[in-house]
């Protein structure tokens, strides 16, 4: 939010990120400016790759090392044990956040209610792991990289694997590398941050296949109707172009194309 905050100032307009960070985290920030904030939800639907440091050891009640330690264990085990461990850590599995987060609790955020010492029960949610990879090993300091679906706590992931390994673990850094297509290397720090770092939204959503339209096309999607697409594609989101103008974002299912989010001034167009 701090970071969002400076930008708003930068740039005069209003702005919306699209995946917070923990306050120990660091790295990849995708901030959305003006129109584009309505294309949000699908940049939050991203798969997301990260760095972590954890300490084994030790287990805190935020899993990170801004809470307090609960918990302390001997470390007997062998860097070989905690690669064989990611090594099947990986796949489909239910997911219950850490309780110091932003998650909502009949409509209280649960980190306010976990710092009052009020208790409460958080769902579990499905999430995926397709990699879990061990970079480095001194213990009881191990770094991980993840890759993982949207909407993983990597703060549970952590603390869910020192209690596998039986001496508690939380994090003592984490770096985001990657959201989707979109990778640090290619962002910009946000002191250097400037005008010409601006990107068109299609660009942004460079994910997503296209579909072109015809101006009649275009001005029935823009009135909220839909229309009868003939080419055979798969069902999804589609950028949706008239000309060489994007317009926005379609759904095509069952042969049928939907307009989902588009630009407010498309019937201009």
């Amino acid at each position: 939010m701090q970071a969002l905050q400076r930008v708003k100032r930068l740039f005069r307009v209003k702005a919306g990120h699209t995946g917070t960070l923990d306050p120990v985290a660091s790295g990849l920030l995708i901030i959305l400016l003006g129109q584009s904030t309505r294309f949000s939800e699908l940049l939050m639907r991203l798969d997301k790759v990260y760095l972590v440091d954890a300490i084994l050891g030790k287990r805190t009640d935020t899993f990170d090392s801004e809470g307090n330690i609960i918990e302390m264990r001997e470390v007997n085990l062998t860097c070989q044990q905690v690669q064989a461990l990611l090594e099947n850590f990986t796949g489909e599995r239910l997911q219950k956040p850490p309780p110091f987060s932003a998650k909502r609790v009949d409509g209280e955020r649960a980190y306010k209610l976990a710092r009052a010492g009020l208790k409460f029960e958080l769902k579990e949610s499905k999430i995926f792991i397709k990699k879990a990879q061990l970079i480095n090993c001194t213990l009881p300091l191990v770094k991980i990289l993840f890759e993982v679906s949207s909407g993983t706590y990597i703060r549970s992931l952590v603390d869910e694997l020192g209690q596998i390994l039986g001496c508690g673990a939380y994090v003592a850094g984490l770096r985001r590398l990657e959201i989707g297509p979109f990778s640090l290397s290619d962002a910009v720090k946000l002191e250097e941050l400037s005008q010409e770092h601006i990107q068109k939204p299609d660009r942004v959503l460079c994910f997503l296949p296209e579909i072109r339209l015809s101006r009649d096309e275009a001005r029935k999607i823009s009135s909220g109707s839909f229309l009868h697409y003939k080419y055979n594609l798969s069902s999804g989101f589609y950028r949706l172009y008239t000309q060489e103008s994007f317009i926005g974002i379609g759904y095509l299912e069952s042969g049928q194309l939907r307009p989902h989010r588009l630009l407010p001034d498309v019937k201009s167009r």
